[in-house]
C-alpha cells in the first residue's frame, strides 16, 4: 500500500507545480477593462433658467403731428396709448418680432363751414388706430440696461369728426381713411428680471384723405414720446 502511495507523489508534485503556474499566469494577465462610462452633470445658471420668450408692454405718452397748414391746424390734446408683444427670434438673441396696437387722439381747429340749419364745434377730433408689425434689435441682451431700435410697416385707420347739431338734434360729421404706412423708433429700457421699464420714441410715416373736410393727402404721421411698462413671458 505504502509503495503505491510513494509512486503517486511525483504525480502530485507535477499537479501542484502545474496548478501554481496556471494561477500565476491568471494573476499576471491584464484585466479586461470595460469602456469608461462618463456621467455629466448639466447645470443651468440662473439667467438661463429664467430666459423669456418675449415680453408684453403697455405704452403711454404724447403724439406730435406733422404740420398741415390749411388742413389740420392748432393741434392739442395729443393723448396716445399702445399695447404690444415682442417675440424673440430663434437663434437671434439680439432681435425680436414686434406686434403692436396703438391709438391716438388729437384735436384741431375746424376747417369746414356748418351745414344749413346746423351748428358745429370749433374743434374737430382725429382718432387713429394702428396695427404695427416690426423687428426690434436690442443691445446688450444680458444687461439690466439696454438700448433698442425698431422699425416696420403698419395698417392705420383714422377718423376725422366734428360734433354739432341740426335743428337741435345732436350729431357728427365724420370721414374715415385706411392707409398703409411705415414706422421707426428707439428707446432705453431697464430690465428688473420680471418687469421692464422703458422710455420710448416712435415716428409714423403715413398719409390720409378726408374728403368731407376738404383735407386730401394729409400727413397724419408724427412723433410719439412716452414711457412703457412690460412683463416677460
Amino acid at each position: 500500500m505504502i509503495p503505491k502511495l510513494i509512486n503517486l507523489i511525483p504525480l502530485l508534485v507535477i499537479y501542484i507545480l502545474f496548478d501554481t503556474a496556471n494561477a500565476a499566469e491568471t494573476t499576471s494577465a491584464p484585466e479586461e477593462k470595460s469602456s469608461p462610462v462618463y456621467v455629466y452633470e448639466y447645470k443651468q445658471n440662473a439667467s438661463e433658467s429664467t430666459i423669456s420668450m418675449g415680453a408684453v408692454r403697455f405704452y403711454l405718452g404724447s403724439f406730435d403731428t406733422e404740420d398741415n397748414p390749411g388742413k389740420l391746424e392748432n393741434e392739442n390734446h395729443k393723448f396716445t396709448l399702445g399695447f404690444g408683444a415682442s417675440f424673440k427670434l430663434p437663434k437671434r438673441k439680439h432681435f425680436s418680432f414686434d406686434l403692436e396696437f396703438w391709438m391716438t387722439e388729437r384735436k384741431y381747429d375746424t376747417t369746414i363751414q356748418a351745414p344749413l340749419f346746423s351748428t358745429i364745434s370749433d374743434r374737430m377730433t382725429l382718432q387713429t388706430m394702428a396695427l404695427l408689425f416690426g423687428i426690434r434689435g436690442f443691445y446688450p441682451s444680458d444687461s439690466r440696461f439696454r438700448i433698442y431700435g425698431t422699425g416696420g410697416i403698419g395698417l392705420y385707420k383714422s377718423e376725422l369728426s366734428v360734433w354739432g347739431s341740426t335743428l337741435g338734434f345732436p350729431g357728427t360729421i365724420e370721414d374715415d381713411d385706411h392707409s398703409l404706412g411705415l414706422h421707426a423708433g428707439a428707446g432705453l429700457e431697464l430690465d428688473t428680471g420680471d418687469w421692464v421699464l422703458g422710455v420710448d420714441y416712435r415716428h409714423w410715416i403715413v398719409e390720409g384723405s378726408f374728403g368731407e373736410f376738404g383735407a386730401d393727402n394729409v400727413d397724419i404721421g408724427g412723433d410719439y414720446i412716452g414711457i412703457s411698462l412690460g412683463k416677460h413671458f
